[in-house]
């Protein structure tokens, strides 16, 4: 396994292999262990939840090489972890109103611990000959994975405080209401009075969501 970040850890067994496109940090054991939906199944939901965590956690160093990008990945698993409903956020994104049933959120919670861990790693394999440039740039295009977590940390850095910190996403009825009034009379009372909120002009961070929702959907995941 060949990770992603450029340096060695303290404490980390690992060694730098120079290559045509760079340092790579390969490490001689892995950092965690993979887990599968059955053996979470076996698990009581909370031990569940911790066991994902923890492997998660262990990831923290891969997912960039600067403090910032570190810690907003752990602030992040935090607040997923302790504070976020996964049905509640998946139900007002995608205006459902159910449950997912437990074995199925199971397969979701360790398809997404899969998903982190390929976005934090390369695949093993010989760097290609480099000859021109599109050889190059080939080489070094990484994993939609390490890509879509690119994105969430970005995302998570430009959160306004907010809705940040609703974990019931009444902000997202409040820009639905918002929009679908917009599509009408904007001398509605009520329009007027969403608009003078900050809340009514998240419609990009909204978007933002429900494609992350639709992905979690697409691909059986809990990001």
């Amino acid at each position: 396994m060949v990770l992603q970040s450029s340096y060695c850890r303290k404490g980390m067994n690992a060694r730098l292999n120079y290559t045509k496109i760079g340092p790579r940090l390969a490490v001689a054991q892995a950092i965690t262990s993979h887990v599968t939906a059955d053996y979470l199944m076996t698990l009581p939901l909370r031990q569940r939840l911790i066991s994902v965590y923890k492997r998660m956690y262990k990831l923290r160093f891969m997912v960039g090489d600067s403090q910032s990008q570190q810690n907003d990945f752990c602030n992040l698993l935090r607040r997923k972890f302790s504070r976020q409903d996964f049905d509640t956020r998946r139900n007002k994104l995608l205006g459902l109103s159910e449950k997912l049933p437990e074995d199925v959120f199971t397969e979701r919670l360790a398809n997404t611990y899969a998903f982190v861990f390929n976005a934090t790693c390369e695949p093993d394999g010989a760097i290609p000959s480099i000859r021109f440039y599109e050889d190059l740039k080939a080489a070094m295009e990484v994993r939609s994975e390490t890509n879509v977590l690119r994105t969430i940390l970005m995302m998570e850095r430009e959160y306004p405080p907010l809705i940040k910190y609703d974990h019931t996403y009444e902000w997202v009825d409040s820009v639905k209401q918002f929009y679908t009034l917009a599509m009408g009379d904007i001398l509605n009372k009520e329009y007027n009075k969403l608009a003078s909120t900050k809340t009514a002009h998240f419609i990009g961070y909204y978007q933002y969501e429900k494609t992350l929702a639709q992905l979690n959907e697409s691909l059986t995941l809990c990001l």
